[in-house]
């Protein structure tokens, strides 16, 4: 009996003291394992093309020397993320973008902003390009200034049904260059 009166009076002066701190820590590890068993989507990856993600912009076609350029632009960095839509066979995903573009003006810049263009195309699990939409960043230099930057947010949706497999989706993301701009990367003029 004694026994059994000295426990009972340990038993309620310490649930007395500590009852919130285990309700606290019960209630932790209850929602942590619901949120193991909660179903994550993850993103379509997002890619940046290598031979795009940089370029000159010269005064001209016919000079490529220093005194000649006019901006040179750099994809610095992408950031996203994702969220999903599912409603039977009409689901999508749209993806949250963030471009960071920088520009130098070069000693042939004529104007206080530079108008880049960028694209983003997507492409199914097959590799088959299903869009591609081309954007516009104006970049503006105040007063002397050689560089600048700006950060283009862009709200990509893919529509998908129940048989295509979303995850397997890529975005490719790049600089739109030209045909002469193409073939100073491929001669390492513009590196």
């Amino acid at each position: 009996m004694e026994f059994t009166k000295v426990y009972n009076r340990l038993c309620s002066r310490y649930f007395k003291h500590k009852l919130p701190l285990v309700i606290v820590c019960l209630s932790t590890v209850v929602l942590t394992c619901c949120s193991l068993f909660e179903e994550k989507y993850v993103c379509p990856r997002i890619g940046l093309i290598e031979q795009a993600h940089q370029t000159i912009y010269y005064r001209s076609s016919e000079g490529h020397d220093l005194t000649d350029v006019a901006h040179e632009v750099v994809i610095e960095n992408i950031t996203y993320e994702c969220e999903y839509d599912f409603d039977g066979d009409e689901s999508s995903v749209e993806i949250f973008l963030n471009v960071l573009i920088s520009a130098r003006r070069g000693p042939a810049a004529t104007d206080n902003m530079v108008k880049i263009p960028f694209f983003v195309a997507i492409a199914d699990s097959e590799k088959n390009v299903l869009s591609k939409d081309i954007f516009t960043s104006a970049i503006g230099f105040s007063g002397n200034e050689t560089s600048s930057m700006a950060v283009e947010e862009l709200v990509i949706a893919i529509p998908f049904n129940s048989q295509q497999d979303i995850y397997k989706f890529k975005a490719y993301l790049g600089l739109q260059l030209t045909s002469e701009q193409f073939e100073d990367y491929k001669l390492g003029r513009d590196r």
